[in-house]
């Protein structure tokens, strides 16, 4: 059972899950052993399921974003799972209804990877790959929640050794694969797997902290939430995407996408627990954006094939 002072944390993350110890104390003006206390409660009711490390991709040679959509026949979850982890630059992907079947986000050092990933794909589909289309993000418009809500996989681990466009000494590597396939990880384990002090893993931590390779560490919430995703045609773009930006701040339960091409020039992921709370969202976004919006489209986000947090 949640006490208030739970109650409160759970409030902040759900604002921010970037605040730290220090952020909540200061906050709920109480001592920061008091915050750890009901956090290790939290973990302890499966409330915060883990936690996270956040990846600056841009540092890691990972510079652009693409929302990919494909239309597949006849492809178990278990196929698609297999596919997308052959490639590092997959972040994440969703089983959807529409006109596409599968939703997913890449993030690639060059634009002739996007080719790569699709040739990979058309290849292991052998023949069942229908269509496809691509966008170019161009802008994020985001709410600190993102995706976290979504616990079913866990992390994909990048390949560092591949990345060209910055050093980085084999033992963080290794530190950082550890990272990635658990958030939860201790120090002293990462040490023990290492066979190195822990001292060093720590120094290590506050390198890769110090040089924005980990950004941060957040907890991942698991609230039972649904997402529903739509996919807006704008008469006038740029204008509109300031007034998305400002309707996104101002709901938590809400994430943007605005692309330089493809058929749409936004997308917007909503998170939801009741189906009417779609209907309303549907009802408010045509209110707001009146005789600017060419059309609109939404589908619901099925199961989870794949999923990694972005870290913008």
């Amino acid at each position: 059972m949640l006490d208030q002072t739970g109650k409160k944390i759970l409030g902040l993350y759900f604002e921010n899950t970037r605040a730290s110890l220090t952020t909540i104390s200061k906050k709920l003006k109480i001592p920061k052993s008091t915050v750890n206390y009901h956090i290790k409660k939290l973990e302890k009711e499966k409330i915060i399921t883990r936690n996270i490390a956040l990846f600056n991709y841009p540092n890691l040679g990972f510079c652009a974003g693409y929302s990919l959509l494909l239309k597949v026949a006849d492809c178990s979850d278990d196929d698609l799972n297999s596919i997308f982890h052959m490639n590092d630059s997959v972040v994440n992907a969703f089983r959807i209804t529409g006109n596409f079947d599968i939703a997913s986000t890449v993030f690639v050092r060059t634009v002739a990877n996007i080719q790569d990933i699709l040739d990979i794909v058309k290849k292991q589909l052998k023949g069942r790959l229908r269509d496809s289309s691509v966008s170019r993000i161009n802008r994020l418009i985001f709410h600190p929640l993102k995706k976290e809500l979504y616990t079913s996989m866990n992390p994909v681990v990048l390949n560092f050794e591949e990345i060209q466009q910055i050093k980085m000494k084999n033992e963080d590597k290794q530190i950082l694969r550890i990272i990635a396939r658990d958030g939860n990880v201790s120090l002293v384990e990462i040490a023990n797997q290492l066979k190195i002090p822990a001292q060093r893993v720590a120094y290590k931590f506050r390198q890769l902290i110090h040089e924005k390779i980990i950004l941060h560490f957040r907890p991942i919430l698991d609230l039972k939430y649904k997402a529903a995703i739509f996919h807006l045609k704008l008469i006038s773009s740029s204008k509109l995407l300031k007034t998305l930006e400002v309707f996104a701040n101002q709901d938590k339960n809400v994430n943007v996408h605005a692309f330089m091409d493809g058929p749409f020039q936004a997308t917007i992921q909503i998170l939801y627990q009741d189906y009417s709370e779609v209907v309303h969202f549907n009802d408010k976004l045509k209110k707001l954006l009146g005789d600017d919006l060419k059309s609109l489209e939404w589908c619901i986000a099925g199961k989870e094939i794949l999923r990694e947090v972005l870290p913008y």
